[in-house]
């Protein structure tokens, strides 16, 4: 009964898939990025690392404004979290893809800065959607569902496949093709908002 709760539509499915997909560029980036900075700019490793710390904090920063902000957009109209998470995963998805085209420097660097900003957005809109279409019993494990998700999706095989195809392209190449696992996270947000007011419908007469 509660297996069948945690996936008991296809909006909820799809909101698991799209949150662990976009995680991936956010582990293969926090993985990698010291290495990018040490071998295109020259840092040595302690100085890369502290570097690569910078994009974290704009990450961890970036991930409460995104969040604050779908909660403004979202206050009326619940369905807007999957636009806002379409969004993000766009965003981010063309500011790091043209930041590492682009060829070392600050124009480089700032981009980046904005992706890693918007990469981690669609964390608060996932979480509140695996909310709303699951049961209220069941919230607790359907938030550990949703970060299994997370971490089978996005975190655990993001930094280990960027390392396979940087050791075939060179980590450069990686770097570029990272990013473009954002389509597939915008895919299954456009399935989870085409789906997501008749199941959420369903639920709530479930609840009642």
């Amino acid at each position: 009964a509660i297996f069948s709760g945690l996936f008991a539509s296809r909006s909820v499915i799809a909101c698991y898939i799209g949150s662990g997909l976009q995680l991936f560029i956010l582990a293969a980036m926090l993985a990698w990025l010291p290495s990018f900075l040490n071998r295109y700019y020259g840092l040595p490793a302690d100085k890369a690392g502290v570097a690569a710390a910078a994009f974290i904090l704009i990450c961890a920063v970036g991930m409460i404004l995104c969040g604050l902000t779908t909660d403004r957009v979202s206050r009326d109209q619940p369905s807007r979290k999957w636009s806002m998470a379409i969004a993000y995963s766009l965003l981010s998805a063309g500011l790091l893809l043209s930041g590492f085209m682009m060829g070392p420097g600050t124009a480089q660097l700032a981009l980046i800065a904005l992706g890693m900003a918007m990469v981690a957005g669609t964390t608060g809109p996932a979480g509140a959607m695996v909310a709303n279409l699951t049961h209220p019993s069941i919230h607790a494990t359907a938030f550990a569902t949703l970060t299994l998700a997370n971490n089978l999706l996005g975190l655990a095989p993001g930094p280990f496949v960027t390392g396979l195809i940087a050791d075939r392209v060179g980590l450069m190449s990686a770097m570029q093709l990272v990013p473009l696992i954002a389509l597939g996270a915008t895919c299954a947000f456009f399935i989870g908002k085409r789906y997501y007011a008749d199941d959420l419908q369903r639920i709530r007469s479930l609840s009642v």
